[in-house]
């Protein structure tokens, strides 16, 4: 009689445990939101480079200069969103002065990460970051329709002697044909912000020989905090 209620007792604790239920894993998504860390106070530093090719003299001239960002102050714009301003600075090496050459407003939601110069609106992010995820910059604007794509999130960059271990990469134009070549490209690091920028704007004879236009590189250097 005892065991039989032993055995009924361990019959019943079997049952409850098979019936427990499993404690779920725990799952969230990393919407991308540090690539943009705006916060009042931080400022970013930036060397940019561009070679000009020019059609009427034929000559190949070299600009280089450095670029500072800097995040001056917030406020709560017409749709009721959090917005910053930004002052971008010029300067053309470490001894002269810098000179304020204009201004942008840049928010970001939980959707997308926006940026605005003279009232033109443009869709740079979209959150969560996924490869392959495409949109259209110009959404919030007139401008024709112009689509945008990661090519890779998360991923490790590599740019002179800076590394960034997670990164993403977005294509904002790939055009070309027989006596043209379009290219942009931006790339951004966790906790920092854009990191990296080329834009090429070429025309060239139908053999390659470049005629006019330009090629603009800019990098990260530093940023405080």
């Amino acid at each position: 009689m005892k065991n039989s209620r032993l055995f009924l007792y361990l019959f019943i604790l079997g049952l409850m445990h098979s019936c427990t239920p499993e404690k779920k894993e725990e799952f969230t998504i990393d919407y991308g939101y540090s690539y943009v860390p705006l916060a009042i106070g931080q400022v970013i530093f930036y060397q940019v480079d561009s070679i000009i090719y020019d059609d009427f003299t034929g000559g190949i001239d070299t600009i280089s200069f450095q670029q500072k960002e800097e995040l001056s102050a917030s406020f709560v714009d017409g749709t009721a969103r959090k917005a910053f301003r930004i002052e971008i600075s010029e300067r053309l090496n470490d001894t002269s002065a810098w000179r304020i050459v204009r201004r942008e407003v840049r928010l970001r939601t939980g959707l997308r990460y926006e940026t605005q110069e003279d009232n033109v609106r443009e869709i740079r992010l979209v959150f969560p970051v996924e490869e392959n995820k495409r949109w259209d910059a110009n959404a919030l604007n007139a401008a024709n329709k112009q689509e945008y794509e990661y090519e890779s999130v998360h991923g490790f960059f590599e740019f002179g002697n800076l590394q960034f271990d997670s990164s993403l990469h977005v294509i904002q134009r790939d055009e070309e044909n027989l006596i043209e070549r379009f290219y942009t490209e931006e790339r951004y690091a966790s906790g920092k912000g854009l990191i990296y920028r080329k834009d090429i704007n070429l025309r060239t004879k139908l053999n390659g020989e470049i005629e006019k236009g330009f090629v603009y590189t800019k990098y990260f250097l530093r940023s405080t905090p």
